[in-house]
Formats: structure tokens, sequence, C-alpha cells
């Protein structure tokens, strides 16, 4: 994540994953400020899914409160990543 405007951002960082019957897993959130100058932060995230093809979908606020700004991104695999539990 990069902040290269002249503000601090209140951010707000989701992940889900749905599986191929509709069912969505939270596998990350984050509510963080990203500090005005930051250069490539990493977000982590991630969770344990059962055997199966799941699209992630990551949703990204960040709110600007004293210029009464959001900013919004929306992001989604470009196909389902498959999961498979064994060793």
């Amino acid at each position: 994540m990069t902040n290269s405007t002249a503000d601090d951002i209140d951010l707000t960082f989701d992940v889900k994953a749905v599986n191929e019957n509709g069912r969505a897993t939270e596998i990350g959130y984050q509510h963080l400020p990203l500090r005005k100058g930051t250069m490539a932060m990493a977000l982590p995230f991630g969770e344990t899914l059962p055997h199966g093809a799941y699209m992630v979908y990551v949703d990204v606020n960040g709110e600007v409160a004293k210029r009464n700004a959001i900013y919004k991104q929306q992001m989604k695999t470009p196909a389902p990543l498959q999961v498979v539990v064994g060793p």
C-alpha cells in the first residue's frame, strides 16, 4: 500500500474468499492509519481454507476526514484460486 498524498489516511482493508458455492470467508481485515509518504507497505492476510476453488476479493477504503474525502479501491483475482489440503 502506498500513500503519496499530502494527508494521512484512515484505512480499512478487507479480504474475502468466495468458494464455488458462493460461501464467503473473511481472510483478512485491518483498520489502520496510512501515514503520508508511506511507500510499498505490505498488508498481510491469510486463513486456512478447505479444499476448493476461491475467488478472492479485496476492498480498500481510505478516509481523509479533514477534506471530507473517501477513496475506494476494489480488486479481485482474475480466476478462482485452487486450495489443496494435505501434505
